[in-house]
């Protein structure tokens, strides 16, 4: 299992990186959110082809499709066939994506700021955003321990964005994850809104695995959906059944629930009118859960750090992410959280100057 793990994070790192390095001025949306699932489904075609140990096409791939969205898009946004958005120079693009290798998943999610030039440093509002993300990305981790609680996790998100005068967006869900399942039970909630969302107090317990999830806002954190028709990342409802009357309907029923029987898919890959006319039956009667593109208001920049970590008896592990953004006008001055993440950046430099030194 934890191999497996293991190897769904490399693949999700190494992709993340090519993204990245792909996100210039000019270039489309849809050929980001393409390449990173191509270069996914490449390198996990190439996982455990021969022998006893052999992975099957249909468990190993994508775990949740490549997202690319942009300043005041909060999230889920993986393009239609017909995109012709490109990003802009100065623009903050969150790349969101998953893998899994027979059904043990790993999800990544990092912000980078578009330009020619590699290692721009964060300013203003973004540099902001991208220190809370990253405070409490660091504190998160260096908290969840087994006993701990989830709550003491969602407090380490509020104090993170108090520190930078940001907000923390609401509705965000961090989840367990096990084989098969990339939304578990047992869940961290970004912030509690009272009377509205909240989850089940639990604690953290050893050979738990998590997609901790941070997005945080210069708006209001209050994201809504304007429009149904961009939304593309769907579900299967497993505790869902009804007969389908039309045919179209039953046949791409049956075609993606065969593809993807629990974990995320993008409509992109049925994107026909055939499909759109039976996904409409279909999610008439509830048969997918939906991942709706989220935006804050225009002017408003949203800013994501998403890593999967396991609870072992050595310890808790990231195996995804953990990229620290190039801020170097702030300082975290929370008595708290600002150790935590001078830690962080002073094992960063350690890596950093051994890689050099190797050279």
């Amino acid at each position: 299992m934890l191999a497996k793990y293991r190897l769904s994070a490399e693949i999700a790192n190494r992709t993340l990186q090519k993204v990245i390095g792909a996100c210039k001025p000019g270039t489309r949306l849809l050929d980001l959110c393409e390449l990173g699932d191509n270069s996914i489904n490449e390198e996990c075609g190439k996982v455990h082809n021969k022998g006893k140990a052999k992975v099957e096409t249909k468990d190993k791939g994508v775990a949740f499709p490549t997202c690319i969205s942009v300043n005041h898009v909060a999230g889920h946004y993986s393009c239609t066939v017909d995109d012709e958005a490109v990003l802009a120079a100065g623009d903050l693009a969150k790349i969101d994506m998953a893998v899994h290798i027979d059904g043990w998943v790993a999800a990544v999610a990092h912000t980078v700021l578009v330009s020619e030039e590699p290692e721009v440093a964060f300013e203003g509002p973004q540099a902001n955003l991208m220190m809370a993300c990253a405070v409490a990305s660091e504190g998160a981790l260096a908290a969840i321990k087994p006993g701990v609680k989830n709550t003491d996790v969602t407090e380490i998100f509020s104090k993170a964005a108090a520190a930078f005068g940001v907000n923390v967006v609401e509705g965000v869900l961090s989840h367990q994850t096990k084989r098969f399942v990339i939304d578990g039970n047992k869940a961290i909630i970004s912030k509690v809104v009272p009377g509205e969302q909240a989850v089940d107090e639990e604690e953290f317990e050893v050979n738990d695995v998590y997609i901790l999830d941070v997005i945080m806002s210069t708006g209001e954190g209050k994201p809504t959906e304007r429009d149904e028709k961009k939304q593309m990342i769907f579900k299967r409802a497993v505790d869902q059944t009804y007969n389908l009357k039309m045919k179209v309907s039953r046949e791409i029923f049956s075609k993606i629930t065969t593809d993807h029987p629990t974990l995320p898919f993008t409509l992109r890959q049925y994107e026909d009118s055939r499909a759109r006319l039976g996904m409409k039956e279909c999610m008439e009667h509830d048969l997918f859960h939906t991942y709706p593109v989220l935006e804050e208001k225009d002017g408003d920049l949203v800013a994501q750090m998403k890593f999967t970590l396991m609870i072992t008896e050595e310890g808790t592990q990231r195996i995804t992410g953990g990229f620290l953004p190039n801020c170097p006008e702030l300082k975290c001055e929370d008595e708290d959280l600002g150790p935590i993440y001078q830690a962080a950046l002073d094992k960063a430099a350690k890596k950093k100057a051994k890689k050099n030194k190797k050279k």
